[in-house]
């Protein structure tokens, strides 16, 4: 058995074994496997996760790195990625991403008001989707776009 990487971060224990990442030990629940892509058809990214403790803050600033196939749109990719790791039953999506002039617009639907939970809640979740979006080169800030209440307490 050979591993291909191990990622420990303070909300699970993941362990990349044979083209699947295995989480561990997570507070949200059982073993979940992450397919992996084994050819040169993928990037690596990184997707910020929430912290597990939020008393000294209310951003996201633990991440993981995951591979996704290579496409035109890898920010989008990138962000539909993060989205399916929250809990997706809500209706929470992705509507378009766009970038002009260094700024990416990212357009959301939420009818459930999944982003609004409070100033902490709201204020991690908008966090990740940031982080997220400035890893790439060509994202030099990010301005949200969507109903009134997306990420507001």
């Amino acid at each position: 058995m050979k591993l291909k990487k191990i990622y420990l971060w303070p909300a699970a224990l993941a362990v990349i074994f044979m083209s699947s990442i295995i989480i561990i030990a997570s507070p949200v629940g059982d073993k979940t496997f992450i397919p992996l892509s084994q050819n040169s058809d993928t990037v690596e990214v990184k997707i910020y996760q929430s912290p597990t403790d939020v008393s000294e803050s209310c951003e996201s600033v633990d991440f993981i790195e995951v591979d996704i196939p290579k496409s035109a749109t890898p920010l989008k990719d990138s962000l539909n990625y993060l989205i399916s790791y929250l809990d997706n039953s809500n209706g929470f999506r992705l509507v378009s991403a766009t970038i002009k002039d260094s700024v990416a617009t990212l357009t959301f639907d939420d009818p459930n008001f999944f982003t609004s939970g409070g100033s902490c809640w709201s204020g991690i979740l908008s966090s990740q989707v940031e982080k997220t979006a400035l890893q790439f080169s060509g994202v030099k800030s990010v301005k949200f776009a969507g109903p009134e209440w997306l990420f507001q307490p």
